[in-house]
């Protein structure tokens, strides 16, 4: 499969966490192109309409979608248009019962958000890396799943 960029929509309505992101997504070697939303009702209707496509991963501030029961989440899981989108949920600091409810919930990836930017930078760009080899190589995603940080 052939692509020159990686497709990633992005949930936060933290500024700080949101541009520290985007930054590491300029910084990394893989070309990304980034579409950001501040709120879960601004990125539905962006998923909704057909025009723009499907991203290949959508990362999403746990913080964001904790008090809708992840519908965000299991709605696109059940419309095959996102069959092969990646949804990589991060937060700071959760229980594992609550990671093992978000990847049960669909999330493929779970990141654990670090103080350290370095730390947080070479966790992020394992991530994009692990997706981009998903992606070009046409291996199947339904089945992926990991816990990083």
């Amino acid at each position: 499969m052939n692509k020159e960029f990686l497709n990633v929509t992005l949930l936060d309505s933290s500024v700080h966490s949101l541009i520290l992101l985007k930054k590491i997504f300029q910084e990394h070697r893989i070309k990304i192109r980034c579409t950001d939303f501040y709120s879960d009702e601004d990125l539905s209707q962006y998923l909704n309409k057909a025009a723009f496509g499907v991203p290949d991963v959508i990362f999403i501030n746990y913080q964001d979608i904790q008090n809708t029961d992840f519908q965000l989440i299991r709605e696109r899981i059940d419309d095959t248009r996102y069959s092969s989108a990646i949804f990589v949920v991060y937060s700071g600091n959760l229980d594992d019962n609550e990671i093992e409810n978000i990847l049960i919930s669909g999330a493929n990836i779970f990141l654990k958000m670090n103080e350290d930017y370095a730390k947080l930078k070479k966790t992020v760009s394992e991530i994009i890396t692990m997706i981009w080899q998903y992606q070009t190589s046409g291996l199947n995603k339904s089945n992926f799943i990991m816990k990083m940080g």
